[in-house]
């Protein structure tokens, strides 16, 4: 299964549909929040997932989700409920706590890629607004089997 993964685009639709036109068929769209809503302005109809940002009005996101994806637990959340520009313990101990396998999250637009104990943590950066490059980010989730990886794609 492929995923793209993208947060804090905050209205950049630009730089959304250029992502999901280099990236072609996708099993779904994760959206991490601060301007989820951006998927609907480039008119992407496909499935898609999301959580609400601190920016975020649309109260028909949740906050969190817990969902299987090609039989792995996958947490996601924007991340400002957890402290995460300070750091990641709250969340790596919460994703810990629902047994996830993948916690993804956003706020920091700042790119990570790590893995805490079994738990593969991801941050997909920003794609408006990156603090740490000059060009905005997005990540490709792919899940296969026992397999999960991650990438990183500049735009």
């Amino acid at each position: 299964m492929r995923f793209l993964v993208v947060s804090d685009t905050h209205g950049d639709t630009l730089k959304l549909k250029k992502a999901l036109e280099r990236e072609g068929p996708l099993d779904a769209v994760i959206h991490l929040g601060d301007f989820s809503r951006d998927l609907e302005s480039v008119g992407f109809k496909g499935s898609r997932l999301s959580v609400r940002g601190n920016t975020d009005k649309d109260a028909r996101a949740p906050l969190e989700r817990l969902v299987e994806l090609g039989g792995r637990r996958v947490w996601m959340v924007h991340g400002h409920q957890y402290g995460v520009k300070g750091h990641l313990d709250r969340l790596v101990y919460r994703a810990l706590e629902l047994q996830a396998d993948i916690a993804l999250f956003g706020h920091t637009h700042q790119v990570l890629v790590a893995r805490e104990e079994n738990l593969t943590v991801f941050n997909p950066g920003s794609l408006s607004l990156p603090r740490d490059h000059v060009l905005g980010s997005y990540g490709i989730l792919e899940i296969e089997g026992d397999c999960v990886q991650t990438k990183i794609f500049r735009i």
